[in-house]
């Protein structure tokens, strides 16, 4: 069930520190926002967005930082449909074509 979140009723409490439940490593793509996605208000969730959800060594090192620091118990790595950055690494694959600028295969 969704609920009505109410995005600037605590401004105050989150000023004081933030206790997120998880971590969610999420696609960068602009058309998906995990808080709205996922129905929760700011401090809720410690989010680190990359494109494709691929991590890489400043992700990983925010996710230390959300586990050591403010001891978040759990990571979630949601997936969405039509991921333009998953569609473009599997067409420059299937043409074996080079990545572009600082693009890279893992």
């Amino acid at each position: 069930m969704r609920t009505c979140t109410d995005f600037l009723a605590t401004p105050a409490a989150l000023a004081k520190g933030q206790h997120p439940v998880d971590i969610r490593l999420a696609c960068a793509d602009s058309r998906v926002a995990p808080k709205y996605v996922f129905d929760q208000a700011p401090g809720h969730l410690f989010i680190v967005r990359t494109a494709g959800n691929v991590i890489d060594e400043e992700g990983l090192a925010s996710m230390d930082y959300a586990v050591e620091h403010l001891g978040v118990p759990a990571i979630v790595v949601p997936g969405h449909s039509s991921c333009g950055a998953l569609t473009a690494a599997v067409a420059v694959e299937e043409k074996r074509e080079a990545l572009h600028g600082h693009r890279t295969m893992c």
